[in-house]
């Protein structure tokens, strides 16, 4: 319950946001490198195209890709992240969600199908956590 109402205070927080066009994959990749996350060099991340924006503020990230891209996405985080800490494939809302913890000092990425694409969002360490 902590956990859920930290993910609703910091994407409600003011943020920086945008639409990209760019390479998600590499996108990701890079981003949850610079948060403390240990993954493959970038130069073997495969190319993921389509529609998404990025909001950010002190606390982590959300991704919101736009259009059916689950299974390609999660075919890309399972190879680079490994097995979800916790994966269901049908949520309260009736859709398939992941969760990840990326080392006792990386970050934490929720990776959720919705009706209209999908919503990656991930949130620094506790111990990084600013009020």
């Amino acid at each position: 319950m902590t956990f859920a109402l930290v993910l609703v205070a910091c994407l409600n927080l003011g943020c920086s946001q945008g639409s990209r066009s760019e390479p998600l994959g590499f996108f990701l990749v890079t981003k949850l490198t610079a948060y403390g996350a240990n993954l493959p060099p970038t130069e073997n991340v495969p190319e993921l195209r389509g529609r998404w924006k990025f909001q950010e503020d002190s606390n982590g990230f959300k991704i919101t890709v736009i259009g059916g891209h689950f299974e390609q996405l999660d075919k890309f985080l399972t190879s680079h992240l490994g097995e979800p800490y916790i994966s269901t494939d049908r949520n309260l809302a009736g859709f398939r969600q992941r969760v990840y913890k990326l080392g006792a000092a990386g970050p934490v990425l929720q990776y959720q199908e919705t009706a209209s694409g999908a919503d990656i969002i991930c949130v620094k360490n506790s111990s990084q956590w600013k009020p």
